[in-house]
């Protein structure tokens, strides 16, 4: 199995590995590259993300979305069997 990924660099955000489209299940993600004074906007609504910055400036803004209140110390919780 390949599990190496190509990129060829552009400005906006590029997906690398898409949910069905990848040897990736649950996973999606991609590269967002800016110049200067430039933005992008990723839908979000309904999926997890995590944005990790390897350099430069950013400024982020997003919709405040209240958590369902959960207990953290259940046992399913706990232990993953949820």
């Amino acid at each position: 199995m390949n599990f190496k990924k190509t990129y060829t660099p552009k400005i906006g955000y590029t997906k690398i590995c898409e949910l069905g489209k990848c040897s990736l299940n649950k996973l999606e993600f991609g590269i967002i590259e800016l110049d200067l004074n430039d933005s992008v906007t990723v839908e979000t609504e309904g999926m997890e993300y995590a944005f990790i910055f390897l350099g430069g400036h950013a400024d982020v803004s997003g919709a405040v979305v209240e958590p369902d209140i959960v207990n953290l110390h259940t046992p399913e919780i706990m232990f993953g069997m949820k």
